[in-house]
């Protein structure tokens, strides 16, 4: 598992007290992490399109016109 920014801190302190502790997950945790990182990644996602954008516009456009022609037209 990959803690990130001040969790990191909190994780570390938190393990050193209680070792024991660390070694169970509460039921759904699974989940929840994987949900977690499923939404930090669409903001991430969403970040680098609007990079791209913003860098060269007309051939961001393109890619998107392309694209939706290829998803239209019959296979």
């Amino acid at each position: 598992m990959v803690v990130m920014g001040s969790a990191r801190v909190i994780s570390g302190l938190a393990t050193r007290l209680r070792p024991d502790e660390g070694l169970e997950l509460r039921p759904g945790y699974v989940e929840d992490w994987r949900a977690l990182r499923a939404e930090l990644e669409q903001r991430r996602e969403s970040r680098r399109r609007q990079r791209r954008f913003r860098h060269d516009p007309a051939t961001y456009l393109a890619e998107l016109e392309q694209r939706s022609l290829q998803l239209s037209l019959p296979a």
